[in-house]
């Protein structure tokens, strides 16, 4: 069972009441103050920028939306505005295709005169020496290691090769970041999503959290890792999990807090006196432990997530296809037995959570378990054999990778959650009936 705690290093930006997570039961959530208005929190990523059309590294270049992305940005502003978000304060980086996101949304919503605030903390991760190359061929082009590059991509820790002043879209002598001190413009010249989200979480902790503790209504216009860090503390999501988590352009994301700042689950807000509007991700508390809510629909959704673990296929079939090179080479030949290639997939994948939650690789064990038993297989694989054993895999349909987008029920009555009570503790006396202000 992966940790649902942050990271030791992200914990000091926690409260006290957000420092461990925090699970929410039906007893609970039934006692709530009836002069309690939760705060609001939306989390909106920008919409599509031409370099994302064009699947290139953005980071911190700074590039214009697409038609697509501006509409995705006015969309978004008439979803807020057809839900009655009411916005205090905006905030967002200072990188156009999230300044202007802000912008048209917030026009859209009819809420121009909101109070908009800049800061390169809520840039996007720093990718480096990457940025500027197209996804997909940058690890020719640079001459990196394709597994490398993957984990650069998606693991925590991993950072990418460092910008130099050379580089064609280094930002040193851009005038917004003249403010930057030597310690932050060194560290932005190439970040691992450990060090994004100690950028992002410094700023959210200092200018953000001390409004959502007096029930203000905020919105965060920022990029896919700058809102993933957020998510991840705000949720304690565990580091495997959170980098499965989408982040789609131009959706919002509602969160509503409690008292204490902690996020309230979808399915108890109208225990809140709030009406639960939009989808969420996963099964009760959501992937890892998501507890917002996605306005949108719910088709393209599901459509941004499976163009996401497509990416995750593709990243772990390079590794089954390292695994195979590197069993021909120790035993030099151009066929591995079955059963060396099943012990260097084994070896592989216990070596880190990470490989061990694959399904893929998970799958291909399997594969090769019974193909080693099996008579009527030869001991040996070819490279063209594994090759075909590879795009045979297939991703499980019921939602163990492309996760079902389910709608927040709508009101639900509070007998109803009595029944739900009853039934799923059925040893504990049922709670008493609320009051029909709050039901």
């Amino acid at each position: 069972m992966l940790s649902s705690l942050p990271s030791r290093s992200l914990r000091r930006f926690l409260p006290s009441p957000l420092s461990t997570s925090r699970s929410y039961s039906a007893s609970q959530t039934l006692n709530v103050k009836k002069d309690f208005v939760p705060s609001t929190l939306v989390l909106l990523r920008h919409g599509e920028s031409v370099w994302n059309s064009q699947n290139l590294y953005t980071g911190w270049c700074d590039v214009p939306l697409t038609s697509k992305g501006e509409i995705e940005a006015r969309t978004a502003g008439r979803l807020l505005y057809e839900n009655g978000f009411a916005f205090d304060t905006c905030h967002t980086s200072l990188l156009k295709r999230a300044s202007f996101t802000a912008n048209m949304a917030l026009n859209t919503a009819n809420q121009h005169f909101v109070n908009v605030q800049k800061t390169f903390k809520l840039n996007e991760r720093h990718y480096g020496r990457l940025q500027g190359y197209n996804k997909d061929e940058a690890y020719h082009e640079l001459n990196i290691d394709r597994e490398l590059l993957m984990r650069m991509r998606r693991t925590w820790n991993t950072a990418p090769p460092k910008m130099e002043d050379e580089h064609p879209y280094w930002h040193g002598k851009d005038r917004r970041y003249q403010n930057l001190t030597e310690d932050e413009l060194n560290s932005s010249r190439g970040e691992s999503l450990l060090t994004t989200s100690l950028r992002c979480m410094d700023y959210f902790q200092e200018q953000i959290m001390p409004d959502l503790a007096l029930g203000k209504c905020i919105l965060v216009v920022s990029h896919a890792n700058s809102l993933r860090s957020i998510i991840k503390v705000l949720d304690s999501i565990s580091n495997e999990a959170i980098k499965v988590m989408s982040v789609p352009t131009g959706i919002p994301m509602i969160y509503r807090l409690d008292e204490n700042n902690v996020p309230i689950p979808p399915n108890r807000l109208h225990e809140y006196g709030v009406e639960p509007i939009g989808y969420t991700w996963g099964d009760e508390r959501g992937l890892g432990g998501f507890r917002g809510t996605y306005l949108g629909d719910t088709e393209r959704l599901k459509d941004i997530q499976g163009k996401r673990d497509v990416t995750n296929r593709d990243w772990q079939r390079i590794i089954l296809r390292k695994v195979y090179d590197e069993a021909v080479n120790c035993e030099h030949e151009n066929v591995v037995e079955t059963r060396n290639l099943w012990w260097a997939l084994h070896s592989k994948m216990v070596e880190s959570e990470e490989y061990k939650n694959m399904l893929l690789l998970d799958k291909m064990l399997k594969v090769l378990e019974e193909e080693a038993k099996s008579k009527k297989q030869g001991r040996f694989i070819t490279r063209d054999g594994f090759e075909a054993m590879i795009k045979k895999l297939h991703l499980d349909s019921e939602g163990q990778v492309v996760l079902p987008f389910k709608k927040v029920g709508e009101g639900r009555k509070r007998e109803e959650q009595i029944v739900e009570f009853t039934r799923l503790y059925p040893d504990s006396p049922s709670p008493p009936l609320a009051d029909n202000s709050i039901a």
